[in-house]
């Protein structure tokens, strides 16, 4: 069951390279920036994931970011998502899940916590997602 939005924030994609390229599957490392709320507090995240794209067409991320507060405290996060297929206009469909490290006491209620997220990647690189708690 989803419980409270934990955290929404929007960003773009600030860098892309081609890890690897077999065959009809093509793996790419994408590193973003965004900026949200967490709890209600405002915080800039930092991500690098790699996107995998199946010769079916489906694709699979996984990757490590971290967010800062306005406050100095520090979440590290690790994700994973998957979709059926990009969109014919090239974006992008990601849900899946987000886990949460902190030595935060203001944020520790996130430790041991899964997440589950909506993360969407448009053509220009523009990211949006919105992470709730997954009781």
């Amino acid at each position: 069951m989803l419980g409270e939005i934990l955290y929404e924030e929007k960003g773009k994609t600030t860098g892309v390279r081609v890890l690897t390229s077999e065959g009809d599957d093509v793996t790419v490392e994408l590193s973003l920036k965004t900026q949200g709320k967490i709890l209600g507090v405002p915080q800039n995240s930092l991500w690098t994931y790699s996107s995998r794209t199946r010769s079916d067409g489906t694709i699979y991320g996984e990757g490590h970011g971290f967010m800062t507060t306005k406050d100095g405290d520090v979440i590290r996060l690790t994700g994973s998502g998957a979709c059926k297929a990009a969109d014919p206009d090239g974006s992008i469909h990601y849900r899946g899940a987000i886990y949460f490290r902190t030595t935060s006491a203001k944020f520790s209620n996130l430790n041991g916590m899964v997440a589950v997220h909506e993360y969407d990647v448009d053509a220009e690189g523009n990211t949006v997602a919105t992470v709730w708690e997954w009781k």
